[in-house]
């Protein structure tokens, strides 16, 4: 055998290896997509450590997030979501567009109460917070327009939302990422006193502090 021929011979070898390859990197976009898709959120929550609060309580799920609703503070109780590792080509873009949220109506604040906060005080400023970050949804768009909702904002300390805050979020990405395990997170807000009913015209209150937890099951930690 010709030595082009057995160059032609391994080139083709080659070649039907990538298409394997290529069909199996397929097959797992598939089975991800499906499992991203059909999340038993009732489930996630106990995963999550989530408690039923003998208050009453609106659970609400959504594609790729559960949210609890039941305070009178104007905002969610607790968001539970997952943190996929970044294995695939992002496809959703941020549109930053903030959205009542279609199940819950109008019973958590909307831009007009986070503007009239941000007129209380020229030292201190408020971002519509994120619980569950929209940099965590990038592969979905539908997952990623979902997170704009506002049961999912929470009034956040500027200097918080930007710097800290934003920094744990991106480290918890990187982490599942860098291991390839997905991450079970749980995010909501702390009240005192000082903080509450400060708009005598709508019901939100303004978090003294916030909670997160994440789990990786795989990890036991």
């Amino acid at each position: 055998m010709s030595f082009s021929q057995t160059l032609s011979d391994s080139i083709y070898l080659y070649f039907e290896e990538i298409d394997s390859l290529e069909a199996r990197i397929d097959f797992i976009k598939n089975r991800v997509d499906f499992i991203r898709n059909h999340v038993d959120f009732e489930s996630f929550a106990e995963h999550a450590f989530v408690q039923k609060s003998e208050s009453a309580e609106e659970r609400v799920n959504h594609l790729a997030m559960q949210l609890s609703y039941g305070d009178s503070t104007g905002q969610a109780r607790w968001v539970s979501h997952i943190i996929y590792p970044s294995i695939f080509d992002f496809v959703a873009t941020r549109k930053d567009r903030f959205i009542q949220d279609p199940t819950l109506g109008e019973k958590t604040a909307m831009e007009k109460a986070y503007q009239a906060l941000n007129k209380l005080s020229d030292q201190k400023k408020y971002d519509r917070g994120h619980l569950a970050p929209a940099a965590d949804f990038t592969w979905s768009q539908e997952a990623m327009n979902q997170s704009f909702y506002y049961s999912n904002m929470s009034p956040q300390d500027q200097a918080l939302n930007r710097a800290r805050w934003k920094y744990m979020e991106s480290l918890l990405r990187k982490y599942s990422a860098a291991n390839q395990r997905p991450l079970f997170v749980c995010t909501g807000p702390i009240f005192d006193e000082e903080g509450r009913d400060p708009l005598d015209w709508n019901t939100i209150d303004i978090p003294s502090a916030f909670f997160k937890v994440a789990i990786d099951p795989s990890n036991q930690q």
